[in-house]
């Protein structure tokens, strides 16, 4: 009523209706006025909680730093492992870091100071000069030494004296990139506040986190902002609000600082989960089981208790993935992991490793019977068959188990003794188990001392290729020499391929004895040009030596410096091995292909004989089993057999070589097959380059 009162009085009806424009120009500016205060504090109060929301993303980021450099400790510890246990006189030891490592470089530090680069590796022994004194556990190297930012990781190699180390470098870098990659923008600096790497001007961003970081006696600053770099910034903000007025700018600021919060929050989250989870499982993540698993240790040895660390493989995964497609493979995994927890207690830890594997710690196992009756309720959980995506599949699973503190008293030493015990029961057949037993040790004691012989034997130069010649019936003529590995051991004499390859398989010898084995066959094949012999060459190669990135590189130096074609080799795998072809050892498969070397299939048939590889792989031979060898007793069912590989083959364009010629009757049975390569007996056995060659000269005289 009083306002109406006022109103009245002084005839304000009258007055705004007599200057409208006034009236609306004075509106404007108090409503811009007020809306300009109102954002100024709107954006002071914004400023302040993003830092808070920028302090819960910096300190995940340096949960993630600090987890990345354990598990590279760790990494690098299990690697010197193997280092301590090689003799230096028998050469360089074949190391990789397993993944999640991100270690871009592992050098042998000496006593003496020299140090030896271990991976990647170079394809020599060549030398160079390192610091000298010895590091401590963790170095920060900046770029005043010419080189990328880089953390130093060092392991003292036990059992040597005077002590030498294990040196790693882990990329700044590109460990900044990968966690970056969620949106967060990062920088480290010291602490005399000099930049080591990332954007450095975060330190001086009103927003941005700052958080200390420490690390063996080392203290850093790591600062993170999540919202760096977004064009909406406070002056912008402010000259919107005056442009648009109260309503847009209040409604504008409202929307900013929404999506902002939800945009932080969703980053946090998916760091997280990212951090301590598998993606396809959801379990624990490989680099959090390995951060628990120590700890975990650490207690119960504190408190004078056991446990058991169980490693599960499932069978014949691969060729269910195959056969059914990755997603249905992935949702298998997934289904796996999710009986797997269900099974067992909220105290024990379960874990997807790469590729089909899992880990499992049984916490509190005061014995073997305890962790065998946990096994047998798993097998059993995994017994019902699975329902994915209307197909019904079966799967099993092998499994190998070790006990703390029996078997190992680190979880380095544990997992390794774990997977001896799986491959151990892998060969038993699908849904065996194993523990780790003295047996096994004895076995890997064998096999460490095979590794150290051949590598000795590489050296003394007492390894040698022989050669068998595959006879093309058409033209009467050698086609290709197929190499074989020998070894003229001191105290044993003369060994097949067969009684050391294994040992070098499981210790990684085999790389340096396949590259061995490489250049020796570019020396013999650029004889057998001289001699007017344009015969390709057939080496054996095996799984372990595609592992590393590198090898088309290295392979492709080797036939260069030796001045032959890729061409001019034909690479020689087991048919098991590639129906257990992993991503990194495909590429690597297709790299080398590139390059013009072919490949072949050897002893087809024997094992899974699957046909999807045949497409997958650029095979252009199959060298067929020796269970096709045809007796003379049953000659008409085996004759059949290798009638039906001939067919395959022809159908799909690939050459077959029958081997077993070893008498007439049997290579006439061969030629009425269909079979235009052959070898045997009946032409030469596998014998040095010199008399092959005179025979293969002879084949062309007639």
């Amino acid at each position: 009523m009083r306002l109406t009162h006022y109103v009245a009085k002084f005839g304000l009806c009258e007055r705004i209706s007599r200057y409208p424009r006034l009236v609306a120009a004075f509106c404007g500016i108090s409503v811009f006025f007020v809306g300009s205060l109102h954002l100024m504090s709107l954006s002071d109060s914004q400023n302040e909680r993003a830092r808070s929301g920028n302090d819960a993303v910096v300190e995940t980021l340096r949960e993630m730093l600090t987890q990345q450099i354990q598990v590279d400790q760790l990494a690098l510890e299990h690697l010197a492992l193997q280092v301590a246990n090689h003799d230096s006189a028998h050469g360089l030891p074949a190391i990789s870091p397993l993944l999640p490592s991100m270690l871009t470089n592992i050098t042998w530090v000496q006593p003496s100071g020299a140090s030896v680069q271990l991976f990647p590796a170079e394809g020599g022994s060549a030398q160079s000069q390192f610091e000298g004194e010895q590091r401590p556990p963790l170095k920060l190297v900046s770029q005043q030494d010419g080189s990328a930012p880089a953390l130093v990781l060092a392991v003292p190699l036990s059992g040597q004296k005077p002590a030498s180390q294990l040196v790693g470098r882990l990329d700044l870098a590109q460990l900044l990139e990968r966690l970056s990659g969620t949106g967060v923008a990062v920088a480290i600096r010291d602490e005399q506040g000099r930049p080591i790497v990332g954007e450095q001007q975060l330190f001086s961003a009103a927003d941005s986190a700052v958080l200390p970081l420490e690390l063996e006696g080392q203290r850093w600053e790591l600062v993170g902002n999540v919202s760096h770099n977004r064009p909406m910034e406070r002056l912008s903000l402010l000259i919107w609000g005056l442009l648009s007025g109260l309503a847009l700018v209040v409604g504008w600021a409202s929307y900013q600082w929404t999506q902002l919060k939800r945009e932080q929050q969703a980053t946090l989250a998916t760091m997280r989960y990212q951090t301590h989870h598998d993606l396809v499982t959801g379990l624990p993540s490989q680099s959090y089981f390995a951060q628990r698993l120590d700890q975990v240790l650490s207690e119960l040895a504190r408190e004078d208790k056991e446990c058991a660390l169980i490693v599960l493989e499932l069978d014949n995964f691969v060729e269910l993935s195959e056969t059914l497609g990755n997603e249905v493979g992935k949702e298998v995994l997934r289904q796996v992991g999710q009986r797997l927890s269900e099974c067992l207690r909220k105290s024990d830890i379960v874990s997807r490793l790469e590729g089909h594997q899992f880990v499992i710690l049984l916490r509190d196992i005061s014995d073997a019977i305890q962790a065998d009756l946990m096994i047998e309720k798993i097998q059993g959980s995994l017994r019902d068959r699975f329902e994915v995506q209307g197909q019904t599949c079966a799967v099993s699973a092998s499994v190998g188990i070790a006990l703390f503190p029996i078997d190992g008293e680190s979880g380095s030493l544990l997992l390794q003794r774990a997977d001896l015990a799986l491959r151990e029961a892998a060969k038993q057949g699908a849904a065996s188990q194993m523990f780790f037993n003295e047996e096994l040790r004895e076995e890997s004691e064998h096999y460490q001392a095979m590794n150290g012989d051949i590598l000795r034997g590489i050296e003394a130069r007492e390894f040698e290729l022989v050669y068998q010649p595959v006879i093309d019936l058409n033209q009467g003529v050698a086609h290709v020499l197929e190499a074989e590995l020998r070894w003229h051991h001191p105290e044993r004499g003369l060994l097949p391929s067969q009684t050391f390859i294994p040992a070098a398989n499981r210790t990684g010898a085999i790389r340096l004895l396949g590259e061995w084995a490489l250049r020796q066959a570019c020396k013999d094949l650029r004889a057998l040009q001289e001699d007017g012999l344009p015969l390709a060459i057939s080496l054996p190669k095996y799984p372990s030596e595609f592992y590393v990135r590198s090898v088309a590189e290295q392979y492709r130096g080797i036939f260069r410096e030796n001045g032959v074609a890729a061409s001019q080799f034909i690479f020689s795998i087991d048919e098991s091995n590639l129906v257990s072809a992993s991503p990194p050892r495909k590429q690597a498969v297709d790299a080398l292909a590139a390059l013009g070397v072919r490949f072949a299939i050897s002893n087809f048939g024997a094992s899974f004989a699957a046909l999807n590889y045949l497409d997958d792989y650029p095979v252009t031979y199959l060298n067929l089993a020796a269970q096709f060898a045809i007796q003379e007793n049953e000659s008409s069912a085996s004759a059949t057999l290798i009638e039906v590989v001939a067919k395959l083959a022809a159908h799909y364009k690939i050459d077959v070589v029958a081997g077993g010629a070893d008498s007439e009757e049997r290579l006439e049975l061969l030629k009425a097959c269909g079979y235009r390569f052959v070898k045997g007996r009946y032409f030469i056995e596998a014998a040095p380059l010199s008399k092959v060659a005179a025979y293969c000269d002879s084949l062309g005289e007639s």
